[in-house]
């Protein structure tokens, strides 16, 4: 009783937003949201046109129409991300496995017994194994937790390190196995720099049994510990953009810099080097839309080639913010200045768009208006934020974003100028003043005449 209560309340409350005068026409583009008309409010992430085709900061230059053209209560905000915050880290039994140098299947030269509840108990190497190094090993899941899961394996590492191609295969029985992942396992030193990758996330399985083996017979790492990482999933995927980078020399310092379309909320990047075997640290620098830069930090971006097996850096995750701007000032630079061929990716994730289904769909999103430029009665007071997170989940329900349409035009995004009018008319009244003293003047100077 009560959620119904609270729906005919969003439907029949009065909103500000009915008293502007602003139609459909006064937006460039738009775009069509179609709902089930079963719910009283709705939600849907911003396409990425929304970011590049504003024209204020915050995109306050945005509003929601129903089918008959009235504006109705909408606002944003960043949807709500389970992030891997509670994180539950488990050892895992791990066992190695041998095989005949003229074997690849290293269960031909292993015996594998289980227990009642499927545990493994013993493995027993059959003659004529190699005992020197393992050729796979096998790890028992069943203690490994909830998935998403991460493998996080542990070795010694000797010389300057190895990088290591791996496949896993998955059993639920020790006899039936599938391809489920490929992987690069690697500890290695290049260019005063140590690159170390001992994580690897998995899909979700089906069987309790998961081997681990070497593509192409490279030689194992011998493996001392095998941690399983859980946690919660986080249910937003990230957008991801390239964009050109400029070079820029200032005060003896080295600079690469992006401008950000239409001021994405960006919270991650990461470097595209389009060659092998490239490296750059950098200090990041982000500009607001106060035209202030912000220190992100530093980070290590590279791409390895070794034998055919690539290895990259994580992308750098730095505070979420709307930025205009992004530098990359070089600290250490290992593609020998050929910056020419390196582009930036930058990640972000979208904001949602909570509307109330006010009259009838479909509704209209409608974007682009320079008359709002530095309009500060464009800004609204949000409140549904507020009402979908405070219990009334249930409330919300799914649009769906349709095709794309032209309302007022590229003529919405030109900022009229507005024109001086107190100088117009002070010039106005100075010219009129000369005027008529020069009158005077004229009139003085011909009776003088007479």
């Amino acid at each position: 009783m009560k959620q119904i209560l609270f729906a005919v309340f969003l439907l029949l409350m009065p909103s500000v937003a009915v008293a502007e005068d602003y139609t459909t026409a006064d937006f460039a583009y738009g775009f069509t949201l179609e709902t089930d008309d079963q719910g009283a409010m709705y939600h849907v992430p911003l396409p990425h046109e929304v970011y590049t085709g504003t024209l204020t900061s915050n995109l306050l230059d945005l509003r929601v129409f129903n089918s008959e053209g009235q504006i109705v209560p909408h606002e944003l905000r960043y949807p709500a991300t389970k992030e891997n915050s509670v994180k539950s880290k488990v050892s895992l039994p791990f066992f190695p496995l041998f095989s005949r140098d003229d074997q690849n299947d290293p269960e031909l030269s292993m015996r594998i017994e289980t227990g009642i509840n499927g545990e493994i108990v013993n493995i027993q190497k059959n003659s004529g194994a190699n005992e020197e190094t393992p050729s796979a090993y096998l790890i028992d899941m069943n203690d490994a937790g909830t998935y998403p899961l991460t493998l996080n394996l542990m070795w010694n590492t000797e010389g300057s390190g190895a990088m290591v191609p791996v496949v896993l295969d998955s059993s639920a029985d020790l006899v039936f196995w599938r391809r489920i992942k490929k992987a690069t396992l690697a500890d290695l030193i290049f260019m005063n720099n140590r690159f170390r990758h001992s994580e690897i996330e998995l899909p979700r399985l089906s069987g309790r049994y998961l081997r681990i083996k070497s593509e192409n017979r490279t030689e194992l790492p011998v493996i001392t510990a095998v941690d399983s990482i859980s946690g919660l999933e986080s249910e937003i995927e990230r957008r991801w953009i390239k964009l050109p980078l400029s070079l820029l020399q200032k005060d003896d310092k080295t600079y690469l810099q992006a401008k950000i379309p239409g001021g994405l909320p960006v919270d991650s990047l990461t470097i595209d080097f389009n060659q092998p075997n490239s490296l750059m640290k950098a200090r990041v620098l982000c500009l607001d839309d106060q035209n202030v830069w912000h220190n992100r930090g530093k980070g290590l971006f590279y791409s390895l080639t070794n034998n055919g097996v690539e290895l990259a850096n994580e992308p750098m995750v730095i505070e979420r913010q709307n930025i205009s701007a992004l530098q990359l000032e070089i600290i250490e630079d290992g593609v020998g200045g050929a910056f020419d061929s390196t582009q930036l990716q930058v990640g972000y994730v979208p904001q949602e768009l909570l509307f109330i289904a006010r009259g009838k769909g479909p509704f209209i999103l409608a974007y682009g208006n320079a008359s709002m430029v530095n309009n500060p009665s464009a800004s609204k007071d949000g409140f549904l934020k507020g009402l979908s997170e405070n219990g009334q989940q249930n409330l919300l329900r799914q649009a769906e974003v349709k095709g794309k349409v032209v309302l007022g035009g590229e003529a919405m995004l030109k900022v009229q100028e507005k024109k001086p009018w107190k100088k117009i008319i002070l010039w106005m009244i100075l010219l009129a003043g000369v005027a008529t003293l020069a009158v005077m003047a004229w009139s003085l100077t011909r009776r003088m005449n007479q």
